[in-house]
């Protein structure tokens, strides 16, 4: 099957005081005074008051093709330069259509403070289908002073029709883009730490992209995280028992740890993964034990009727494509639980948080 790469992003950042724009307020105030006895006239000059007013950011788009051969290239390439601003960035949101129906969403906390700066997006695989598809991308930029300017990037992939080929029966079959379950990330992406007993650990150099931690203990630990002084989040609490490949979010709710404080007494490994590493529930069912976060992209366009099955009980808390907290779906840990539950859509991942084994239906 003909795969093509759908994009690699970048968004380049021109700022500094040559590409600032600035709207400027004036007033102008003049006073004249005339005394008659004195014969003496006195003026004040005029006052000139000025206020720079934020301007929302101009976005510029090139390299966008109108129509892309996927025989001849397998990169979708586009740049996006953002000019002509004098309020600070504060995020960048990406919206990945295929055929007007969302696939992938990101948003980053990127604030703009230097010059020169460069962001990548992400790498998504949409397989070639018989009659072609089209490929959309909606980049939003906000500020600080609650500004936003959006831009898209819109290109046709030609089909098998389109380029005058015979379609084999495995191209005719495809119609739901793969992006939706990447292949898992090597692990050359992984960050790891180990250590024995109480320690606390500096993650402060990792980036904010959504990433899974998977807990490995001998024992059992607990972990806290904490951005400097402030607390964040009880990631795991499995002090007394062996915690076996159990996962938990990471940068998840807007959250940047920069410290993990793990409670244990034998040896422990924490292993960092991008969000991608996460286990896809693409099958009808999915079982698992403990602690663990799970891609849903197809709950992200609907709501799903999802079945929870477990002795132990289970909570579960669903997540949107760019981390924000979306719903609290089922809360029965410590009971048993077969339960018909709701899940909302905007839903792109599942935090489980179980004692024991459980699955989920739907």
């Amino acid at each position: 099957m003909k795969k093509i790469v759908v994009f690699l992003l970048l968004v380049s950042f021109c700022g500094g005081s040559s590409e600032t724009a600035t709207v400027e307020e004036t007033t102008t105030t003049s006073t004249s005074t005339t005394t008659t006895e004195l014969t003496t006239t006195t003026t004040t000059q005029p006052t000139t008051t000025t206020t720079k007013v934020p301007q929302a950011p101009v976005l510029k788009l090139d390299l966008c093709n109108e129509e892309l051969n996927p025989t001849e290239t397998e990169t979708w390439e586009y740049e996006i330069e953002i000019i002509n601003f004098n309020s600070r960035i504060k995020a960048i949101e990406y919206v990945l259509y295929f055929n007007d129906e969302e696939v992938d969403r990101s948003r980053e906390s990127y604030v703009v403070q230097e010059n020169e700066n460069d962001f990548y997006g992400l790498q998504s695989i949409i397989a070639l289908t018989e009659n072609g598809y089209t490929l959309k991308l909606k980049t939003t930029v906000f500020t600080v002073d609650d500004l936003e300017t959006e831009i898209t990037c819109e290109t046709r992939v030609l089909g098998a029709k389109d380029l005058n080929i015979s379609a084999t029966p495995e191209t005719t079959t495809t119609t739901v883009p793969q992006s939706l379950y990447p292949d898992e990330p090597s692990s050359d992406t992984w960050i790891t730490y180990t250590g024995n007993g109480t320690q606390v650990v500096d993650v402060s150099s990792v980036d904010t992209t959504l990433r899974i931690m998977t807990v490995n203990a001998s024992g059992g630990a607990s972990i806290v995280s904490y951005n400097g002084e402030d607390y964040l989040d009880l990631l795991i609490n499995k002090y007394g028992k062996n915690v076996n490949g159990e996962v938990v979010l990471f940068n998840f709710k807007g959250e940047q740890p920069t410290l993990l404080e793990v409670t244990a007494q034998g040896d422990w490994e924490i292993i960092l993964k991008p969000v991608a590493s996460a286990r896809n529930f693409s099958t009808e069912q999915i079982s698992g034990s403990g602690n663990e976060v799970i891609e849903f992209y197809e709950n992200n366009s609907t709501f799903k009727v999802l079945q929870f099955v477990s002795e132990t009980g289970v909570s579960v808390v669903s997540y949107e494509c760019n981390g924000s907290y979306n719903d609290l779906v089922i809360n029965q840990l410590g009971q048993p639980t077969d339960n018909s539950v709701r899940s909302d859509s905007g839903t792109c991942y599942l935090e489980v948080v179980g004692n024991g084994d459980w699955t989920i239906s739907r």
